[in-house]
């Protein structure tokens, strides 16, 4: 009857452990087994065989048929379609994709077929790399799981001692009970639900947030998130959608045609992997020649274009060495074209807010300082600021005045959460208390960054919060629950009020009781009021 008891309130938890676990688990599975990998015969001929997806390389063309999970990272070379990037972004809708747009391994391709060139092995797509963060992520404790571990460690040896107390009393005074009763004490108390309530509540919340395309990198992030005090926000990408399109160009150099500064401005912009760059792209022209290219981070691009230098970049960056009479009307332009010490052309570029920024900032306001922290220039920030209803803007910042302003605010104890997207970002990163990234941002961004906005929403922000916050109360009514549960059991065992198996069925119930709880975080939840209202 006990070692049957054991084995069943055994089998449920880890049942129950299973199950929360799952869906981690089960990235690996989105890798298809094989592709269709397109062999060229002669000049003129080609033809398909099949492949273990593994063996893929960079460079190899597949075709991806209605249906195909794609085996591989690649850009589409032929065909349109529909893609599935729920696994990646926990958005259920189909995504458009054409010519020269990017797929990943582990989508569903839905109705057309593709042809597509592979940019990464299997062993570097964006799917291993979050395997391989997760891994990583639960390899590493938090240091409220490292705390679990020491309590249940002095909870071990208090409990042996005690144990041996029981034997000896007990063996003085009724010796052919004395086993049953140590046994009893060991079997009831064991640490079980206390060593659960915290790796079980980590792994629910872990899982929770990876269906709504939040992937948590590092360890400290759900213990840290609910002390954070005041978010900051990039703009450009972050905060707005980082599609810009040139709205307005000002030509102050007649030797110069709109045609040509548009030109001139692609070569250098070419790059970058600022989104204020990505305007430009049609504009290139590609007998246009480019050397000497220096990407100067958070400011600009120069180089020589045709044998001649040139500088495009903030106002605040290349106005300043200019003495132009007109250098206060151009300071509001997004970006600036100068050679040889003269301004050629002025941009101005317009960018949409995120649908959901209004939502969340509000949201976040209600206990929360906001912040917004971009390179662009003052009078853009103050109008998204304004709209957004942010605590307070900031412009024409680099990477340095960013990481200024939040260890300023460290300094006071004000605990922060930075979110970006670009490269500029990356050192604010390692500054701030917890850093997330949008899934749309850049690789540097990424890897630098505690959590990952997979699916690019705002709002997923907020369910971090919401999930965090449920996450703390949980582990606390674990704890409650285990320490309640052994502070009562012991002395009734110890009196030896209890038997073996009732001891069983009690250390056993104990365990699944705080497995259930934690898997509480599992369902999915409405946010809180203020989130709710605001949204209505």
């Amino acid at each position: 009857m006990f070692t049957f008891l054991l084995l069943i309130g055994k089998f449920l938890e880890f049942r129950a452990r299973s199950y929360a676990a799952q869906v981690s688990a089960n990235l690996l599975k989105l890798m298809p087994m094989t592709a269709t990998r397109i062999t060229q015969n002669t000049l003129s001929a080609s033809s398909e065989e099949l492949v273990a997806a593994k063996q893929l390389v960079k460079g190899d063309i597949v075709l991806i048929k209605p249906g195909e999970v794609i085996p591989a990272d690649g850009v589409i070379i032929n065909g349109n379609s529909q893609i599935n990037e729920a696994m990646l972004s926990g958005e259920q809708l189909p995504v458009t994709k054409i010519v020269n747009d990017h797929v990943f391994a582990g989508t569903v391709n839905s109705d057309g077929n593709l042809m597509v060139r592979v940019e990464q092995a299997s062993n570097e797509s964006f799917l291993s790399q979050l395997i391989r963060l997760s891994e990583q992520s639960q390899a590493h404790k938090p240091k409220l799981a490292r705390f679990s571990d020491k309590v249940a460690q002095y909870f071990v040896a208090i409990i042996l001692l005690t144990a041996i107390g029981t034997a000896f009393y007990w063996q003085q005074h009724l010796p052919e009970e004395a086993f049953w009763i140590t046994l009893s004490v060991l079997v009831a108390t064991c640490p079980c639900a206390l060593s659960l309530a915290t790796p079980t509540a980590l792994t629910c919340a872990t899982t929770r947030l990876n269906r709504d395309g939040i992937m948590i990198k590092s360890a400290h992030v759900m213990e840290t998130l609910p002390n954070i005090d005041c978010f900051a926000f990039d703009k450009t990408g972050t905060l707005t959608t980082g599609e810009f399109a040139i709205d307005n160009v000002i030509i102050e150099n007649s030797l110069y045609s709109e045609k040509d500064v548009l030109a001139i401005a692609a070569a250098l912009e070419s790059h970058s992997e600022h989104p204020l760059a990505k305007p430009f792209a049609q504009y290139r022209d590609y007998a246009i020649h480019t050397n000497d290219i220096n990407v100067i981070s958070g400011q600009g691009v120069s180089g020589v274009v045709n044998g001649e230098t040139y500088h495009i970049g903030k106002c605040s960056w290349l106005l300043a060495e200019l003495k132009h009479e007109n250098n206060d009307f151009y300071k509001h332009a997004s970006c600036v074209l100068v050679t040889n010490n003269k301004l050629i052309a002025a941009f101005y570029l317009k960018d949409k807010i995120r649908d959901d920024a209004k939502a969340l900032i509000n949201t976040l306001n209600v206990n929360h300082e906001t912040l917004m922290l971009s390179g662009d220039n003052q009078a853009a920030c103050d109008q998204v600021g304004q709209v957004l209803s942010i605590s307070e803007c900031f412009g024409n910042l680099s990477a340095t005045d960013k990481m200024t302003i939040i260890k300023r605010r460290e300094d006071n104890n004000i605990n922060i959460a930075m979110i970006g997207d670009g490269v500029n970002d990356s050192p604010v990163f390692g500054a701030a208390h917890v850093s997330m990234a949008m899934g749309c941002g850049t690789d540097i961004a990424k890897s630098g960054a505690d959590v990952i906005l997979l699916n690019n929403k705002l709002s997923s922000i907020n369910i971090l919060n919401h999930v965090s916050l449920k996450t703390k109360r949980i582990i606390f009514q674990n704890y409650l629950w285990a320490f309640g549960y052994n502070a009562i059991v012991l002395p009734l065992a110890v009196s030896g009020f209890i038997t073996p198996y009732m001891a069983v069925i009690g250390m056993s119930v104990s365990s699944i009781l705080v497995i259930s709880n934690s898997l509480r975080l599992l369902k999915k939840s409405p946010l809180t009021f203020e989130t709710k209202n605001l949204q209505g």
